[in-house]
């Protein structure tokens, strides 16, 4: 999933993907959890220091659960 370091691309992004975690849950038969891997295209950390911090703390504290369920499942494909 690619998103722009914007509030509208950024929480777009976010609620496609808990959507889309939601919907699989209420399927009346098991699947593989949907894996997502958000991408952050075009951010510029030189233009605003203070701006690009915020941005990335932000980032890293809203995707934190998405990436843990990638990394877990990259992980378990590697008998780690």
């Amino acid at each position: 999933m690619l998103f722009t370091a914007t509030d509208q691309g950024f929480e777009g992004t976010l609620d496609i993907a808990n959507r889309a975690l939601n919907a699989q849950q209420k399927l009346p038969y098991d699947r593989q959890k949907l894996i997502f891997i958000p991408i952050l295209t075009k951010f510029d950390t030189q233009a605003e220091f203070e701006l690009s911090q915020k941005w990335i703390n932000q980032f890293a504290d809203k995707l934190k659960n998405i990436y843990k369920d990638w990394l877990l499942y990259l992980l378990k494909g590697m008998n780690l």
